[in-house]
């Protein structure tokens, strides 16, 4: 911990901001993996199987409250399927869409932010390594001959220190931001197959 603090002093004012870029970053992180991982997450398959059930059993009234338990975006866009299943396929098509357009957006809520503030911490590391270049630069022009060791020892502790620091933030970030995009992704591709699954099965059973 003592290396840690000594490290982190060494690298001057840039720390501070790239620290702060990476609360941010921890904080959307957390808050969308609770969300992507329990929160919208669930088995498809196995819910898909429960709701096949009901509907060939006629019970659309307990297909309907199965999914409002649930509460999640696949089983609330199947839900609004179900709600509108004695209407024409357009009508049914619409209630789902509109559904959609609500819950879709959330799923991939504030990723887009994961690697601007990846390329920030960067940049800021970029800043502080010129930074520090400057302040090496700059004892070598017009620092006495007793100091200028230790003020050269300065900037490139700057200098190595942020890039360092920068880029320990900024990997780590955008690697996560790929595995929750992709998460993400694979819950909108649920939602579409298995949207289009309800349509054609509530459509196959009022021609029957």
């Amino acid at each position: 911990m003592t290396g840690f603090i000594q490290f982190y002093k060494s690298g001057g004012w840039a720390m501070h901001f790239i620290s702060l870029t990476a609360l941010i970053a921890i904080t959307i992180i957390i808050e969308r993996i609770i969300f992507l991982m329990f929160k919208a997450s669930m088995n498809p398959e196995s819910f898909m199987r429960y709701i096949t059930k009901k509907l060939r059993d006629g019970d659309y009234n307990g297909a309907i409250r199965y999914c409002d338990s649930i509460g999640k975006p696949l089983a609330k866009i199947i839900g609004a399927g179900l709600r509108n299943y004695k209407d024409d396929i357009r009508d049914m098509q619409n209630a789902v869409d509109e559904v959609g357009l609500a819950e879709i957006p959330r799923l991939n809520q504030r990723l887009n932010y994961l690697p601007v503030l990846s390329q920030i911490a960067t940049l800021l590391g970029l800043l502080g390594t010129i930074a520090g270049l400057l302040k090496s630069f700059t004892a070598l022009l017009t620092a006495s001959a007793s100091t200028r060791t230790m003020e050269l020892i300065k900037g490139i502790s700057i200098t190595l220190n942020t890039t360092f620091f920068g880029l320990s933030v900024a990997i780590p970030m955008l690697l996560l931001h790929a595995f929750l995009q992709a998460r993400a992704d694979g819950i909108v591709d649920d939602i579409d197959e298995y949207a289009v699954k309800i349509m054609n099965m509530l459509q196959d059973i009022k021609k029957d």
